[in-house]
């Protein structure tokens, strides 16, 4: 019997890997350059395949992250919980920071996936919606660092307690030249945001809920360049409403491609976007 579960699993793994070589194969051989690059930072995050200088950044960004794990502050955080109006309703809970950096945040194999994306797709703008405590963002304007130029980054936060350790973080990193925390509801914060400057990058990070989620992408949508590449967290099967709202936005007329990465969707705005609804190209990264 075990060997037989032995060889089961050999198998499972095996199709698997076919199956990632095939997508990234089929993302990078894109005609389109967006596209391409999606593929090749896919491919580059699974192999683990970093330049020496990114490596050394993801180690800094991870050493940051063990001191912080081995934090005894706790905070008074607030978790707003969505109405639809001006008056969401404030939640207040306590939060080890050590939970924070270790459980809440992303991990890391999901950092180097940022980091390998704004590497490839050189933005010049990046919005992210929800800071934490600022490791998403730490990998994000490292990035940004290592392409040059004046790319930056507007992360918003709407606790004011996670936002003080999201700018402690990022001066220890001496990232404050890339990014700019904006404290906020993203109901106030995200307009000024779009208005400010080009965004053709964005992580939504925040009120994982479906009808928020539609409404964020819509804002977003409106106003960023083409083409603009939108990452959503939590689309995948553990929240319903999420995967409705993840649903929702692969069928758009204006999403060119949309990937799913576990949890993680990966979707691109483009001009001459296909008139049919797109199906997600299904990624199995660390299968």
């Amino acid at each position: 019997m075990a060997l037989r579960r032995s060889l089961e699993d050999r198998v499972y793994r095996w199709r698997m890997a076919r199956r990632r070589r095939r997508a990234f194969a089929e993302l990078r051989a894109s005609g389109d350059p967006t596209v391409a690059a999606i593929g090749r930072a896919l491919e580059a995050t699974q192999a683990q395949r970093l330049a020496p200088e990114e490596r050394a950044w993801v180690e800094r960004i991870e050493g940051l992250r063990q001191a912080l794990g081995d934090s005894d502050e706790v905070l008074r955080t607030s978790h707003i919980e969505w109405t639809g109006e001006e008056a969401d309703r404030d939640v207040f809970r306590t939060k080890p920071v050590s939970l924070l950096a270790t459980s809440v945040s992303k991990p890391r194999r999901w950092g180097v996936l940022m980091l390998k994306l704004v590497r490839e797709l050189q933005p010049e703008g990046c919005l992210e919606l929800g800071s934490c405590i600022g490791i998403s963002a730490a990998y994000q304007a490292a990035a940004l660092e290592l392409n040059g130029g004046s790319g930056r980054l507007v992360t918003l936060e709407a606790d004011s307690n996670r936002a003080r350790v999201a700018e402690a973080n990022f001066a220890e990193l001496g990232l404050e030249g890339r990014v700019e925390l904006r404290l906020g509801r993203f109901q106030e914060t995200l307009e000024p945001a779009l208005a400010e400057r080009r965004i053709d990058f964005a992580f939504i990070d925040g009120h994982h809920q479906e009808q928020p989620t539609l409404e964020y992408f819509e804002r977003i949508a409106a106003q960023a360049p083409r083409p603009a590449v939108l990452l959503f967290d939590d689309v995948g099967e553990r929240l319903e409403g999420m995967r409705r709202a993840w649903r929702t936005i692969c069928a758009d007329p204006r999403v060119s491609l949309a990937v799913e990465v576990r949890s993680l969707g990966i979707c691109v705005l483009a001009d001459g976007a296909a008139a049919e609804p797109t199906k997600p190209v299904l990624c199995p990264l660390f299968a």
